[in-house]
């Protein structure tokens, strides 16, 4: 029996607004990102650098902002061709005027979305509402089928103590148990950020 997905629609509507007032209020910068500093952004951004090859690869970077990581990847790897996708229109609009590829896309409601060697989503999750968890496990699945080699996430995690009470902090160990059951090669990072994690899964055509 098929298990019914969870509807996104307001969740994804709402990630579209906030981010597009961020931009307005704030302009294009670690403010309209809403994170909390710069370094805490090179933190994630390094982890999601080292978790893999990038050498001749293709990237799907999903929530993609600014476009912040594709610039980088651009510095470090050359030969990586990025594709950057995000639910809010001014977001894409600064991406693309830093030569990117960057698109308005929703991956869980076009069947059309792109495919590469690793889909990427830097922390996608905190804003979502309701059933968070299992909202969180369908856009990992989503993700991971967008995947010929490799997903790779980082969300904030629960482990780590704080007084905001309006932002979902996944279960790193909960996370990695549903990773599991998509592919037996997971790899769960806990070491950059104390209220952050990072998973890697492979597919399993893709490991050598």
């Amino acid at each position: 029996m098929k298990t019914m997905q969870p509807n996104l629609s307001a969740d994804i509507a709402k990630a579209s607004s906030y981010f597009g007032e961020r931009l307005a209020h704030f302009g294009p910068g670690i403010s309209a990102l809403d994170y909390g500093s710069r370094e805490s952004q090179m933190a994630r951004f390094n982890v999601l650098i080292d978790a893999c090859d990038y050498r001749g690869k293709s990237v799907l970077d999903v929530g993609c902002g600014l476009g912040d990581f594709g610039v980088l990847l651009k510095d470090r790897v050359a030969d990586a061709t990025y594709v950057g996708v995000d639910v809010c229109p001014g977001m894409v609009q600064y991406a693309q005027s830093r030569g990117l590829d960057a698109r308005q896309f929703d991956i869980l409601t076009d069947n059309n979305a792109p495919v590469a060697n690793f889909v990427i989503a830097n922390g996608i999750f905190y804003l979502l509402e309701g059933d968070c968890e299992q909202k969180m496990f369908a856009l990992i699945s989503r993700m991971f089928e967008l995947a010929c080699d490799r997903l790779i996430f980082t969300s904030l995690s629960n482990w780590a103590q704080t007084d905001d009470d309006d932002e979902f902090r996944a279960d790193p160990l909960r996370t990695l148990d549903f990773c599991r059951s998509l592919s037996p090669f997971v790899c769960l990072r806990l070491d950059y950020l104390p209220h952050d994690f990072c998973v890697s899964i492979r597919k399993a055509a893709a490991a050598k």
